[in-house]
């Protein structure tokens, strides 16, 4: 469908007009020294995204990987507190709890909820960054995954990040970055310019502008992906189910010993055979010692989802805000999806 013929696109590009509005990176990382700090300790999403923002995290950085959120449940490392860690891929909204996200969170700028600005003091949100609100603006959010921003930061604090073929692969993969550089194209060229993605020693510049690709090639190039995917992962696609339960609610692929929870030795091996392929896939080599598979405490949460026939109204956003949740994203025009500390509270 030509641009002049899908509505979304054409309401993109008039509201994306003449904007030449670009990402500071200086002042990100003063507000948000820890993004580019040396051997932290971080929480990550159980998905592809997830993985490869730890993966890169611990190769440059020296990062260690506690443990993961999915929000349904945190499972982390005995004896490591969960206010200290980073949560990468995930925004969580409590004073002091650093994190880097890349979902539509607000509603519109003249309606925040009073704890807004203590809350995501720490929180390194890119729409949020960008002002970018889902009245009137849903359509320009951030169309790729959590990894593209890590990789930009990561750079600019002088770090060279060599991007090898097969990483492109899984870049393009990430959060369905393949699918809305097609989908949206005018709403994905407007984020490259932010983002400075055409700057020499931005690693950005060699996914998206290094190599010239037919529209054969890259269909090829994600074929690959999804087969690989699917011999490594099997039946669960890019997600790890790390905290996956039954209709009772319990846990199908962790299983606890006395205090504390592991991941069953079957699925750790499929998990740890992904994470070091990927890793020999991007040259973010895989450090066994530096990544938690189990020894962990896990808290259960609850994990809601409000849609309306239309669109998700200001009312119903407000309820939402009202029962302090944990994390949140507005995923589609009628759909917002959040977790409550319930039964478990961590912060």
């Amino acid at each position: 469908m030509g641009l002049e013929n899908n509505p979304v696109a054409r309401g993109t590009a008039k509201l994306i007009g003449d904007r030449n509005d670009t990402i500071d990176y200086e002042v990100v990382i003063h507000d948000h020294p820890w993004i580019i700090e040396r051997n932290l300790d971080c929480v990550i999403s159980p998905d592809s995204d997830g993985v490869l923002c730890g993966l890169l995290m611990s190769h440059y950085l020296g990062w260690h990987i506690r443990g993961f959120y999915d929000t349904t449940a945190l499972a982390i490392e005995d004896g490591i507190e969960p206010r200290n860690v980073v949560f990468l891929d995930a925004e969580i909204y409590r004073a002091g709890v650093r994190s880097i996200g890349n979902h539509m969170l607000m509603y519109r700028k003249e309606d925040l909820p009073k704890e807004w600005t203590t809350n995501f003091t720490e929180s390194l949100a890119i729409n949020n960054l960008r002002g970018h609100q889902f009245e009137g603006g849903f359509s320009l959010k951030y169309p790729f995954a959590t990894i593209h921003l890590l990789l930009a930061f990561v750079a600019r604090s002088g770090i060279d990040i060599p991007i090898s073929r097969t990483a492109i692969d899984w870049l393009l993969f990430a959060d369905g970055t393949f699918q809305n550089l097609f989908r949206y194209p005018e709403n994905c060229t407007d984020w490259l310019r932010y983002l400075h993605a055409s700057q020499e020693h931005n690693p950005l510049r060699t996914v998206f502008y290094g190599e010239k690709y037919d529209l054969y090639e890259m269909v090829t190039m994600m074929q690959r992906v999804w087969r690989k995917r699917d011999d490594v992962v099997g039946a669960y696609g890019d997600k790890f189910p790390v905290l996956k339960t039954d209709d009772g609610g319990n846990f199908l692929n962790i299983q606890q010993n006395k205090n504390t929870w592991g991941s069953v030795e079957c699925q750790r091996t499929t998990w740890e055979k992904f994470t070091t392929y990927l890793g020999v896939e991007t040259g973010w080599l895989y450090a066994k010692d530096r990544w938690s598979w189990g020894n962990w405490r896990v808290f259960r949460f609850t994990k809601r989802i409000e849609k309306n026939k239309n669109k998700i109204g200001i009312t119903k956003y407000r309820q939402v805000m009202n029962m302090r949740p944990l994390s949140w994203a507005i995923t589609a025009n009628d759909r917002v999806e959040y977790t409550i500390e319930k039964p478990d509270q961590v912060f």
